[in-house]
């Protein structure tokens, strides 16, 4: 402070010196632009908000994001929480606009908005605003904030400077007054600063920098420009920071300037910075300053060098800053740089990986807007240049400059230039040529020349070099896309080694992709892409040894596809391939093993690209998903990948220099490696819970359903107190670690019920708990940063679920004494209902035993009645056992079988059989209709004891005795009753054949004299004639009905069934019966309510069915009137056909005898109607053997309505 009175003193002579001590100021350059930082954009927010003001880590490690109009966000690493203005809330915002974010000593997060401050709420989550009545609008803007060091804080605003007690919620204003000249330089302020004294520095718009002293009304103003050099963009001071050191960095409309408090105002730097306006200043944790530029990127002090690094916006490179206007800063506890834009979101960058280097050699320009930084191989020249090759040819670099020096492209223009741009490969002895393997040959640099030379091998395939070796003195190695050749330099002569067939020393595959040249002279190759295992060439005999794959052997190689060889300094041969990382172990026998280290708990299966080692013996695999440090000795593996500053994941190609740094291609450029620097701060993340839900029913709002208690707010809980009736609930938490969220594990359990931790991963942040018993319970949660590194301590929440009243032990000891007093009642009462229940048990079970002799007597006759029954009935009545065996038989049964009862008992029934019996009763028993009613009914023909054989009808019953399965057999002797049926049958065919013969002849001579083939008879001829025809036609018909019944009941009418459209069927029904319709006078109509289907039907059983049913229809129905033909699909698997008449109807009587043989409604149909009462017994016979229905209905409209429905086929 002394020297700062000093400083007021001399202010005239400090400004005077400005522009000395900035030219000095000046002489380090601007560093420029660099890629080494690698950033990563965060995934936007809410609904794609890019615009980002402000930034701030809470002591819990939340995110706090302000945008420029969407609100305010709460950060956890997965999901984001928005707060925002809503009109005529006084619980949110003021304002949608978040420019300054703090975060006091008693950890409330205070919100700097376009209207007013505002003040978090965690118990409730919501906020409370505090903003000035009177005045005008722009003293709400408020911009920075800042601690006064005591209970208040202080604001800038572009209303002047405020200070705001938290206590009171007063504010004090302080403001420019053009009457008072040590009052406030300008009202537009924008940055604020409070010294160790607790005085305020306040950067104004357009008046340089004021200074309040503590305690004091007075400003002192500083002007930042020079006045003997006016630049009045100095003098408008966009952000301030007081360092450790007591420096003051003042970022103007103009870069940045800096002074040292202690020293005279005179001593002020103007660093040199692009010209931009610098929206903030920020030092991180590591001390390091940054400046956030409008339209010049992010600026980083370098105290060493004295000058700023830049990082921009590069269109080439998508891990550059995504936007040149950044407004805020922010470095988290785990590591990470958070960079605020105002159009393109957040991006962010980890500082606390180190060692690594982000190299992009070629930039994009008016010639090149795209440019390849997708490099095939990496070489060193030997002076520190590297040699880089891709498919645009090759490249000198320095990347100490990180300039490329010279380019190499093909043009057939110009003589000796590069053959081909696709460079696969690149070797180089220390003062050599220049070799350069393209797709269509090998390459030689006359460096004299500045000129390339072709040397070509014979094919398409062997001029594509895919790797270039050294051998022996003035030898080269090539691995090409059809051999392995070796090349003499001197005599420009090569020798290709390809696979024969014929002879196993040869080459195991056509195409080469890595040779090795060991330093005992062996000479191994393997192909990447063809595979076919690792060769070793005895360079002296020409032959090769083959070592691949075998899944039962551990010591053979891990993969047949062999990408990358190396040496070690140790002289350890170690084979990259597509499964992992393999050490070669010669014995002294020359046996050769493989060691592999393709593990889960080792390097895993990952393809190695390249292998180098750094100075401390340690391996580098560049692989497909990052970078593996792999110690020999210690088999210790750590990894690295874009997260650590890679330039991307795919590390490729690879070079050591001769300083030890290691150089990594990718596709899309380098990564540098200073193993020595390489180092890794691992910071443990913090834990925080982000929600609480009951029944899923979050508790964010601070409204917790009734029977729950939330002490403390969701995110910072103390503990939890929940009713049974509520007790389903869910811990939803996250590591507040950014490094790479994804990665971060947890572990979880809930002390008093879970026995062990649950583990689980970032996509199961989740914990959910039911039904629990009352007690008290701790919820506890840890969990690591994506290194694996765990928590230091244990989050934990007590949380309690009290008993219910019944629950409780006063109520459980006032229940055992009520229920003891209970059940002393009960037994008192009990006993004395015994005693007297047990006067009347004796009572009633004297009654009972009479009643018990009265029912034995009765069971007594009962049974001695059956026995009576089945000794006296007519048919035999047997019990067998399971296997057929005969235990009893009826007195019936023994003169049927003519045996004794002795003879009867034990013998086999089936052995009483002429035909198979057995095999006939074994399907009876395992018939559904058996299995469904316990019972069966066959024809069987048995033997008597004599042998003479009877017909029989066998009824099978199955039942239970003891356990054991037996038979009931009821046997009839119907022997003389199918005799009788035989001649009955005979007698029928008999009558009908020879009445059929003369009645052919009668009806024959009739019809010919009715039809006049005679003469004209008399009238009264004619009519006897005509009667005598028709009972002969009805003769006829009756006996043919009688033939068709006589042939059903024989089961000897035959079928021959076709597939038929339906439509064709009725068609036929109505052409075949509308001459004796017409006869009749009746009117025959036909509705086909189906589409095209088909049955399966006997055409003329179908035909004969269908006119017995069209006959009786128009028979019956009065003269004039219609029978109907209609056809319908009750179902999509049947066909529904009636036939509707509007006759007089079925008497209800009648009804369920109509099918019956020889029935009609009256006897005198008969004769009227000229019947025989057979039809429809014969046609519901046909239909049922065509597996079809018949049936019929009262027609509501008078009449009948009989039907007949046939499955449809398909």
């Amino acid at each position: 402070m002394k020297n700062l009175l000093q400083l007021f003193k001399r202010g005239v002579v400090a400004l005077s010196l400005f522009g000395l001590v900035s030219t000095v100021a000046c002489a380090p350059v601007f560093a420029g632009t660099t890629s080494e930082l690698r950033f990563q954009r965060m995934s936007a927010l809410g609904a794609d908000q890019l615009s980002t003001l402000s930034l701030l880590q809470d002591r819990q490690g939340f995110i706090w994001i302000g945008t420029n109009n969407a609100g305010l966000y709460r950060f956890d690493g997965y999901h984001s929480e928005k707060y925002q203005s809503v009109a005529n809330q006084a619980t949110t915002l003021p304002h949608d606009r978040i420019s300054a974010l703090y975060e006091d000593s008693d950890g409330r997060i205070w919100a700097g908005t376009q209207n007013g401050l505002a003040r978090f709420n965690p118990e409730t989550n919501d906020f409370t605003r505090f903003i000035l009545d009177s005045g005008p609008s722009n003293q709400r803007i408020i911009k920075a904030i800042s601690s006064d060091g005591k209970s208040g804080l202080w604001l800038a605003t572009w209303g002047g400077l405020q200070h705001f007690d938290t206590i009171s919620g007063k504010f004090t204003l302080f403001a420019h007054d053009a009457t008072r000249p040590d009052s406030l330089g300008k009202n537009d302020l924008n940055a604020i600063a409070v010294d160790k004294q607790g005085g305020v520095w306040a950067g104004t718009w357009p008046a340089g920098i004021d200074y309040l002293r503590p305690g004091s009304q007075s400003f002192q103003h500083f002007r930042v420009d020079d006045e003997s050099a006016p630049d009045s963009k100095l003098n408008i001071v966009r952000s301030i920071l007081l360092d450790d050191q007591d420096n003051l960095w003042m970022g103007t409309e103009n870069g940045v300037v800096r002074w040292n408090t202690k020293s005279d105002w005179s001593t002020r730097q103007r660093l040199d910075t692009p010209s931009s306006r610098v929206n903030a200043l920020y030092t991180d944790r590591n001390g390091v300053l940054w400046a956030a530029t409008l339209s010049a990127g992010l600026l980083r002090w370098d105290e060493k060098q004295q000058r700023f690094t830049q990082f921009v916006k590069q269109a080439i490179d998508p891990y550059s800053l995504p936007s040149d206007d950044v407004r805020a800063i922010l470095h988290d506890r785990g590591g990470m740089l958070w960079v605020a834009t105002l159009t393109d979101g957040i991006a962010l960058t980890n500082l606390n990986s180190r060692g690594f280097k982000r190299v992009i050699p070629f930039d994009a320009d008016a010639n090149n807007p795209r440019p390849n930084n997708s490099l095939l191989r990496v070489i060193g020249r030997g002076d520190g240049k590297l040699w880089l090759s891709s498919n645009s040819g090759v490249a000198l670099f320095d990347p100490m400059t990180g300039e490329v020096l010279k380019q190499y492209r093909a043009d057939k223009k110009r003589k000796g230039s590069l053959s081909n741009d696709l460079a696969y490969s690149l070797y180089q002895e220390k003062n050599g040529p220049l070799w350069v393997g393209t797709s269509v040959g090998l390459n030689r640099l006359d460096a004299a020349k500045d000129q390339f030379s072709l040397i070509q091998f014979g094919s398409i395939a062997d001029d594509y070099i895919n790797v270039i070796a050294p051998g022996e003195e003035g030898v080269l190695w090539l691995g090409t896309g059809d051999s392995l050749i070796r090349y003499d330099l001197g005599s420009n002569n090569f020798r290709k080694f390809t696979p024969d067939p014929k002879d196993p020393d040869s080459r195991s595959a056509k195409g080469t992709t890595v040779i090795l040249r060991d330093k005992k002279g062996h000479l191994w190759a393997g192909a990447e892409w063809v595979g076919g295992g690792l060769d070793m060439l005895d360079v002296s005999t020409g032959k090769f040894r083959h070592f691949k794959h075998n899944p039962n052997d551990e010591s053979s190689i891990s993969a047949d596809n062999v990408s990358s060889l190396y040496e070690d300094a140790k002289g350890r041969l170690w084979v990259g391939t597509i499964n992992g990382l393999n050490q070669i172990q010669i014995a002294a026998d020359g046996v050769v093993r493989f060691k592999r280290f393709n593990g889960s708990n080792s390097i895993g299966a990952a393809k190695v690209v390249a292998i180098e080692s750094d100075q401390q013996g340690k391996l580098w695999l560049s692989t497909v998903d990052g970078l593996i440090r792999f110690d020999p000795e210690t088999e210790i593996v750590d990894r690295y990948t874009v997260s650590d500053g890679l330039s991307d994941n795919f590390a490729g190609p690879s070079h050591r220099s001769a300083e030890g740094i290691l150089y990594f291609g990718g596709t899309k450029g380098m990564t540098a490696v200073y193993p020595d620097r390489v180092s890794r701060i691992t910071v443990p993340p913090q834990i925080a819970i982000t929600d609480i839900s009951v029944f899923n029913r979050s508790l964010k709002n601070g409204k917790a359903p009734q029977g729950v208690v939330l002490n403390g707010s969701v995110t910072a809980p103390k503990s939890l107190s929940i009713s049974q009736q509520e007790s389903v609930f869910s811990m939803e938490f996250a590591a507040l670690h950014f490094t790479n969220p994804g990665q971060n594990r947890y572990a979880y359990r809930l002390a008093g019920f879970d026995r062990d931790w649950v583990e689980v991963d970032a996509d199961h942040r989740n914990a959910t708990y039911t039904n629990l018993n009352p007690g008290e319970y701790t919820f506890q949660i840890k969990a690591t940063n994506d290194l694996g590194i765990w928590s230091d301590h244990i989050s934990s929440l007590n949380i309690s679920i009290p008993p219910r009243y019944w629950q409780t032990v006063w109520f459980k000891w006032l229940l055992f004494f009520a229920v003891s007093g209970l059940l002393f009642a009960i037994y008192r009462w009990r006993v004395g209902h015994l005693t007297r229940d047990q006067a009347r048990l004796e009572s009633l079970v004297a009654v009972r035993l009479q009643e018990l002799v009265a029912q034995q007597q009765l069971n007594r006759d009962n049974a001695e009645r059956m026995q009576a029954i089945l000794q006296n009935a007519a048919d035999a009545i047997l019990t067998t056992d399971k296997n057929w065996v005969i235990e009893s038989c009826n007195r019936a049964g023994l003169e049927i079988f003519a045996w004794t009862a002795e003879g009867m008992k034990g013998k086999v029934f089936t052995k009483l059989c002429v035909d198979n019996l057995s095999e006939r009763l074994a399907q009876g028993i395992a018939a559904p209709d058996f299995i469904e009613k316990g019972h069966t009914e066959m024809e069987v023909q048995l033997m008597r004891a004599d042998g003479s054989p009877f017909i029989a009808e066998l009824s099978l019953s199955g039942f239970a005795d003891a356990g054991q399965r037996k038979f009931i057999l009821i046997v009839r002797d119907v022997t003389e009753q199918r005799r009788v049926e035989k001649l009955k049958t005979q007698f029928v065919s008999t009558v009908s054949h020879e009445l059929r013969t003369p009645l052919t002849a009668i009806r024959g001579g009739l019809g010919l004299m009715v039809g006049g083939a005679t003469g004209e008879l008399p009238a009264a001829a004619a009519k006897l004639g005509q009667i005598a025809l028709n009972n002969a036609e009805r003769l006829a018909r009756l006996i043919n009905d009688l033939l068709d019944m006589q042939k059903i009941e024989a089961n000897m009418m035959d079928f021959n069934y076709q597939t038929v459209p339906a439509s064709q069927l009725l068609s036929d029904v109505i052409e075949s019966n509308q001459p004796f319709a017409q006869k009749l006078g009746v009117h025959l109509a036909l509705e086909n309510g189906v589409a095209d289907c088909a049955i399966r039907v006997d055409v003329d059983r179908f035909a004969q069915v269908m006119a017995n049913l069209m006959s009786n229809a128009c028979k019956y129905s009065p003269k004039g009137e219609s029978v109907i033909l209609r056809a319908s699909h009750p179902t999509q698997s049947a066909l529904l056909i009636e036939v509707v008449d509007h006759g007089p109807g079925i008497p209800l009587d009648f009804s369920e005898r109509i099918f019956q043989k020889f029935s009609q409604a009256d006897a005198s149909d008969t004769r009227a109607k000229d019947g025989t009462g057979l039809g429809l017994a014969i046609a519901k016979e046909m239909v049922e053997k065509m597996e079809g229905k018949i049936g019929f209905y009262g027609n509501p409209l008078g009449g009948t309505i009989f039907f007949v429905e046939f499955p449809v086929q398909k």
